[in-house]
């Protein structure tokens, strides 16, 4: 079984980008597996894809849930994270 997170992404303003979101969500993911003790495999297309500061945290926010519901709930000992973009539209599939 798969979770799916799926974002908007509004227009964005290109002074206020502060974050190249696909790496900066890897990090996380990897960080956030270190601490619950699990594996992560993290697939992110080759683009970038820079956000202002607030969605990025915003995304982390929903990526941190989902992580910590694998781990705590669903007993997860090793998550798969695929990101993709589609129609302004950041999916993000945890299995």
């Amino acid at each position: 079984d798969a979770a799916h997170i799926g974002l908007c992404l509004l227009a964005r303003d290109e002074a206020e980008t502060a974050a190249e979101l696909f790496s900066y969500l890897e990090m996380r993911a990897l960080s956030l597996a270190r601490q619950w003790n699990i594996r992560c495999t993290v697939n992110t297309p080759a683009e970038t894809l820079p956000v202002s500061e607030e969605t990025a945290i915003e995304c982390e926010f929903l990526l941190r849930e989902a992580i910590s519901n694998a781990a705590q709930h669903a007993g997860a000992e090793h998550i798969r994270m695929a990101m993709t973009v589609e129609d302004n539209t950041l999916l993000v599939t945890l299995r």
